[in-house]
């Protein structure tokens, strides 16, 4: 019955902490799409890429 009990409040803890990372993690993607840094880094990327292409 104890270890029920624990197992219980265990699973109940690990629930808040996930629902909190899923709201965090909507957070941080409104943030950053907001803030227009998905396109940044895309290009960054892309750019990054096509230099290296000339190098070689």
């Amino acid at each position: 019955s104890t270890k029920f009990y624990e197992y219980e409040r265990q699973h109940e803890s690990d629930k808040r902490v996930f629902d909190v990372m899923q709201t965090l993690d909507e957070q941080w993607n409104a943030l950053t799409i907001s803030m227009g840094a998905k396109e940044k880094i895309s290009k960054d990327v892309k750019e990054t890429a096509d230099a290296y292409k000339k190098t070689c």
